[in-house]
């Protein structure tokens, strides 16, 4: 190889160094132990699954689930998450702002629900969640706990956000990957162990 075609290959090796390296300090912090596990002790990986948009990785999304889980696939028509205990973990590949957070989300509740709740309602959600969530860099892990009947609360990897006590709310944000209706079909498989 000659010299001048070597040195055309120093930065695209810098770059893939840098992404090897985000890789595998993503995968070190999805292996350390969450702050959420003491709400789900001997929680259970069900699935996992990359979002991608428009070809992008935007996070790596994992369902953890109850050892009373059905270990039985539920059909794809009706999967029982809305009566058992469960954690939505998600790594960020991307940085996201808190506010697009909060607009994508209520955009998807109002799409899978229509009419079902309030401008005023939405606008509560959207203002309780924008008091809880935080921007996102790539690397950051956050997650959801989902108990039903009483409401979610939101971690990062280590320190608890916040809790909106709202069973309707809760049932809403979930069906963002569980319903099945979700946007993202593929991904709500691979989370309920349907794929």
């Amino acid at each position: 190889m000659h010299r001048r075609q070597l040195l055309a290959c120093v930065p695209a090796l810098a770059l893939l160094g840098q992404q090897v390296f985000a890789s595998q300090e993503l995968a070190s912090q999805q292996n350390a132990a969450p702050v959420w596990a003491a709400n789900l002790p001997q929680a259970r990986l069900l699935g996992e699954g990359d979002f991608r948009w428009f070809g992008m990785r935007i996070y790596r999304a994992q369902l953890w689930v109850s050892p009373s889980w059905p270990t039985a696939p539920a059909s794809s028509a009706s999967p029982a998450w809305q009566q058992q205990p469960l954690v939505l973990h998600i790594a960020y590949y991307r940085t996201i702002e808190r506010a697009q957070f909060v607009q994508a989300t209520m955009q998807e509740i109002e799409r899978l629900y229509g009419g079902q709740f309030s401008d005023q309602r939405l606008a509560e959600w959207a203002s309780a969640l924008t008091a809880v969530w935080r921007d996102v860099q790539q690397g950051d892990v956050l997650s959801a706990w989902y108990q039903p009947g009483d409401g979610c609360r939101f971690y990062d990897q280590h320190v608890p956000l916040g809790e909106l006590a709202d069973a309707e709310f809760a049932d809403a944000f979930f069906s963002i990957w569980l319903h099945p209706q979700a946007r993202d079909g593929r991904l709500r498989r691979q989370l309920l162990g349907l794929a």
